[in-house]
């Protein structure tokens, strides 16, 4: 179908850094590869420029805060600071950012949109149950950084990937905005999979084979069947960071029983 090639063709520009959300895609490895190694000023830049482009990024720097990385989170902070005053020097209309664009970002869609802000307009849900679940994934992504804090501290190619998805997930899901390509950007997390338990790993591979095989069919244009995808897509990114969650509760749990005292995995 037509809509399955502008899929894919999506996909192959985006895998070849052909479109912005693959040149994201790689300042987002960048950015983990330089938390694991402590690269002072590969993670600063790289932060800075993919939280310029996409400002929920800028929620990893709660791991460079983690990692002590105090002149990172310095060159992270001065990258979008530096480019958008050259912004409002070099760009002609420059003002325009501020009082047109910004307020429609701002503004949650109810169309094309998988957070639970959209999908609660999209299917008309209260306030108070779209702030209730808002909330809840913003406590589960730091419940999972926290529990991966004690198990992982001293194994930071599994609590850097780990966490990242995580708090990409709390910032996809409780923003005003969820594209579906947005999975692309909680991929980094299945390379730990080799560190986990067949149990571990079929948790998140349900997760992701719920969410990608839809993508083909999300912009059918009958609005119920895409209600019900992008609910399908939200539910997905939930059941991924629930993932994140037990799998640190699990390894927590089962080190504790074993050793005899919580955390011990830190200290082993």
């Amino acid at each position: 179908s037509s809509d399955s090639c502008v899929f894919y063709q999506n996909v192959t520009n985006t895998l070849t850094f052909s479109n912005i959300n693959g040149v994201c895609f790689f300042l987002l490895t960048v950015v983990i590869n330089g938390l694991i190694k402590q690269r002072t000023v590969h993670t600063g830049v790289a932060l800075g420029f993919v939280g310029l482009i996409k400002p929920f990024f800028f929620v990893l720097l709660l791991l460079v805060a983690i990692r002590k990385m105090w002149k990172s989170l310095g060159i992270t902070v001065a990258v979008p600071i530096v480019f958008n005053i050259l912004g409002y020097i070099l760009v002609k209309d420059a003002d325009v950012y501020r009082t047109t664009l910004v307020p429609y970002i701002r503004t949650p869609r109810d169309y094309a949109n998988a957070s639970i802000v959209g999908v609660g307009l999209g299917q008309h849900w209260p306030g108070s149950v779209v702030f209730f679940l808002r909330a809840l994934v913003v406590v589960a992504a730091l419940l999972a950084v926290f529990l991966a804090w004690i198990y992982y501290a001293e194994k930071p190619q599994i609590f850097m990937p780990t966490t990242s998805t995580a708090l990409l997930l709390a910032a996809v899901l409780a923003g005003s905005l969820g594209q579906q390509y947005y999975t692309l950007f909680f991929v980094p997390v299945l390379a730990t999979l080799k560190h986990w338990s067949w149990a571990d790993g079929a948790v998140l591979g349900a997760a992701f084979a719920a969410i990608l095989p839809i993508n083909p069919f999300i912009s059918s244009p009958n609005h119920v069947v895409g209600v019900i995808l992008l609910s399908w897509t939200m539910l997905g990114w939930i059941v991924l960071l629930i993932g994140t969650v037990l799998i640190g509760g699990k390894n927590c749990w089962t080190t504790a029983d074993r050793q005899g005292r919580p955390g011990a995995a830190r200290h082993g």
